[in-house]
């Protein structure tokens, strides 16, 4: 719906607008950030972290981006798996199918069509070998089970007979 508003290049939430601009000058948001997502990120984080040494270290995965001494940044860790293994596809494909998990990886961030950035992802130690896990949106408890899940699908297919 046009109205002049809107078409004046204002926009229709002037009421959201009064809200921010409560919770910003009174110091909430400031308040919220520090007393309850710095802890509750900082808390999924460091349990991703420990997740991943105990459960994916011992198989030969390897963090490329998000480790703790990097500039951590965003909500998402990188990880990389042994050179001798098959593209993260693979990977992705038995997690979902046997062990219901789900993760992007890394032929997922290819640009089809461009041959130079198919390459890139099947070279070894290309992005193709990878997968990013996001820590931000669930529990630490998800997370520690998400990392058991992921470590018995990697088991898998690194040797069927050791499941």
């Amino acid at each position: 719906m046009d109205s002049g508003v809107t078409s004046s290049g204002g926009g229709p939430s002037h009421l959201t607008s009064t809200f921010m601009e409560n919770i910003i000058s009174t110091g909430a948001l400031e308040k919220h950030i520090a007393e309850t997502l710095i802890p509750t990120y900082s808390s999924r984080y460091h349990s991703m972290m420990a997740a991943i040494r105990s459960q994916l270290f011992p198989l030969g995965m390897k963090i490329t981006t998000g480790d703790i001494g990097d500039s951590v940044g965003g909500f998402f860790t990188s990880l990389s798996t042994p050179d001798h293994l098959p593209p993260t596809s693979v990977l992705a494909s038995s997690a979902l199918q046997d062990h219901r998990l789900k993760f992007a990886y890394g032929e997922m961030f290819e640009v089809f069509g461009d041959k130079a950035s198919k390459e890139r992802a099947e070279a070894p130690g290309g992005f193709g070998h990878t997968l990013r896990l996001c820590w931000a949106w669930h529990t630490e408890e998800e997370i520690e089970d998400g990392m058991s899940r992921l470590g018995n699908a990697l088991r898998d297919l690194i040797s069927p007979s050791m499941t």
